[in-house]
Formats: structure tokens, C-alpha cells, sequence
């Protein structure tokens, strides 16, 4: 049971390592760099966090547990302020405001 648990800690970890590349070949098409770099980040602190925690708890070392509980904190903290980015409704050069606006003027 307790590598099924280990598996599922995982899983977050490999779509993270998944979403990196995703992320940063997104900037190609005109996404704005700020959540972009936001969202690469998140990934790169999920990472941390997460393999620093189960190293920690594995070994039992409540010091190193409570340092990664820190940087989950941190962690937690980037992905509400990218979604704070990414929801803004009066951000400028969106590139859905781009594509309204060389149709409305044809």
C-alpha cells in the first residue's frame, strides 16, 4: 500500500515535468511572458517541494519536513498570484484581444 502511496505523490511531479516544455513553447505564440514565467516557476518549485518532502518524510527528518512544508507555502503563493495574472480582465496584448480586433476591422 504504502508504494501506491509513493506512485500517487509522483504523479504531480511528472505532470509538471510534462507542463514545463508545453509552457515555455507556449511563448512562441504571443502568450504574455509574465505568466508564462509564472507558471514555469510553479513547476519548477512543484518539483522541489514535492520531492524534498517525500525524501524528508522517508527518512523521517522533521527539519527537512518543515523547510519543504516552507516552500510548498511559497509554492502555494506563485499559483494563486499566476491565477491572479492570468484572470486579469484588463490585461493588455491578450492574444484573443489581438484576434477580435483585426476581425472587427475588416
Amino acid at each position: 500500500m504504502q508504494v501506491l502511496e509513493l506512485l500517487f505523490e509522483f504523479v504531480p511531479v511528472i505532470l509538471a515535468i510534462v507542463a514545463i516544455p508545453t509552457l515555455l513553447r507556449s511563448l512562441q505564440y504571443g502568450r504574455r511572458r509574465l505568466p508564462v514565467l509564472l507558471a514555469v516557476a510553479s513547476c519548477i518549485l512543484l518539483i522541489i517541494a514535492q520531492t524534498g518532502w517525500i525524501q524528508a518524510y522517508l527518512s523521517n527528518s522533521v527539519m527537512a519536513m518543515t523547510l519543504f512544508d516552507k516552500v510548498w507555502t511559497i509554492f502555494n503563493s506563485l499559483v494563486m498570484l499566476n491565477f491572479i495574472v492570468w484572470s486579469n480582465p484588463f490585461r493588455k496584448g491578450d492574444v484573443s484581444e489581438k484576434c477580435n480586433t483585426s476581425t472587427s476591422e475588416s
